[in-house]
């Protein structure tokens, strides 16, 4: 089997490989970075839903670990040459699941859960992709997605025996 073409971000690459990287970046970085635009209030509404001060802890810890995701999809944009900005998302806004009315702790609990299992099956497909810096940090970044899918699946648990 012959070896398979990779690249840097320093590297000439097809026009439509770049395209389509650049693409995918925009809605990982999206994705991540949700919780941050102002016409979603994620943070706030969920925080005062979770019961106990450890559940917000947790969800603070979460939050805390997608921002910094999207931080690592802006920084491959950046090295393309794609300069981010909040406006810039606000335009190229990808997901709709920010909008999603979530009024219960139940509704927080399901809806990160779903998110972060549909989430690692995307990301999953990136292990060993073809462009380098992508490669070097997905396996960290689905090592810590895997670990909010069983923090929800565990949260979901203890719900639905409640």
């Amino acid at each position: 089997m012959g070896s398979r073409k990779t690249f840097e971000s320093h590297d000439p690459m097809p026009e439509e490989y770049r395209e389509i990287l650049i693409r995918l970046l925009k809605v990982h970085a999206d994705t991540e970075t949700s919780v941050i635009f102002p016409e979603t209030d994620w943070i706030r509404s969920h925080m005062n839903l979770a019961p106990p001060p450890e559940e917000r802890v947790i969800e603070a810890s979460i939050y805390a670990d997608e921002l910094r995701h999207g931080l690592i999809f802006y920084k491959l944009l950046r090295e393309l040459g794609i300069e981010v900005t909040v406006d810039y998302f606000r335009k190229e806004r990808t997901l709709d699941f920010a909008n999603v009315p979530v009024e219960t702790w139940m509704d927080v609990v399901l809806l990160h859960f779903l998110t972060e299992k549909a989430g690692m099956f995307q990301l999953r497909d990136l292990i060993g992709c073809s462009y380098g810096p992508l490669a070097r940090v997905i396996p960290r970044i689905t090592a810590e997605e895997n670990s909010h899918t069983n923090i929800g699946y565990r949260h979901l648990q203890r719900l639905c025996r409640s």
